[in-house]
């Protein structure tokens, strides 16, 4: 039952996350998600310096159902990997939780009624938010 529940959610996300988005501030940064395969959806998050030109930072992640838990594994450049349970899904919201890690100890992603993505990322005292807007298919 549990593992159906988390293909259930990897599924619902699928329908509203895979695509190309990008950043809606100065600096352009583009996420392009894909569902890979039942139970995964995989990404990679560019962050682009328009000043200066070229890749400031990357990372990549995946969603996934794994041991009957979804997971949010992220993996940042020269960084290593860390691993968030699912701990909260409704639909247009999901967020994820690793309070062991020092900083994100959550990360978010939301689908606003205007059909933005909202990524969030916090800790103990501090909050970062993304806004995306759709750009090209998906």
């Amino acid at each position: 039952m549990i593992r159906m529940y988390g293909m259930i959610v990897i599924e619902t996300l699928s329908k509203w996350l895979t695509g190309t988005w990008t950043y809606t501030d100065g600096n352009r940064r583009v996420g392009l998600y894909i569902a890979e395969a039942p139970g995964r959806l995989l990404g990679s998050e560019v962050f682009m310096d328009l000043e200066k030109g070229g890749i400031r930072h990357h990372e990549i992640f995946e969603i996934r159902e794994k041991d009957g838990r979804v997971e949010l594994e992220v993996f940042p450049q020269d960084q290593p990997c860390l691993v968030m349970a699912l701990t909260a899904f409704d639909g247009n919201t999901i967020r994820f939780e690793n309070p062991e890690h020092d900083f994100p100890k959550w990360w978010s992603f939301s689908l606003d009624e205007e059909g933005n993505l909202h990524e969030n990322a916090g800790g103990d005292t501090l909050t970062l938010h993304h806004g995306f807007t759709r750009s090209g298919g998906g």
